[in-house]
């Protein structure tokens, strides 16, 4: 004897169909997450490449500095800081005395309620007096 059995229509239930959307839901909302991650990273990194470049030029300008040092800040449009000092130092060099200048430029930018900073330091021939 052969048993009829209450077949389901085709088809999801209400339940399964709920089950799928949330789980769609929690990978589009990572998937968000990560890809917002990523703009922010390649933001940061933007402003530390443009901060290399800025602090490279100031470097630059200063290739030679007199007795009196160089003391100098200002700021890019972009909200950039920048500061160049320096400090005399004495060189020895096969008996010979060199005078040179110790040169620090900083450039500093806001980032997430915070600043950072970077700094390059060289040393340059300081000019006769």
């Amino acid at each position: 004897m052969k048993h009829d059995c209450a077949r389901r229509p085709g088809g999801f239930s209400l339940l399964e169909m709920l089950v799928a959307i949330a789980i769609a839901a929690m990978t589009l909302i990572a998937l968000y997450h990560a890809s917002g991650g990523s703009v922010r990273a390649a933001a940061e990194v933007d402003r530390q490449t443009r901060a290399i470049i800025a602090a490279e030029s100031l470097l630059a300008l200063h290739q030679h500095v007199g007795p009196a040092g160089v003391r100098a800040n200002g700021r890019f449009e972009d909200g950039m800081h920048w500061r160049v000092s320096s400090t005399p130092l004495q060189a020895t060099s096969d008996g010979t005395v060199q005078r040179m200048q110790r040169i620090v430029v900083a450039v500093t930018w806001p980032q997430h309620n915070a600043h950072r900073q970077l700094q390059l330091v060289s040393l340059v021939p300081e000019l006769a007096r």
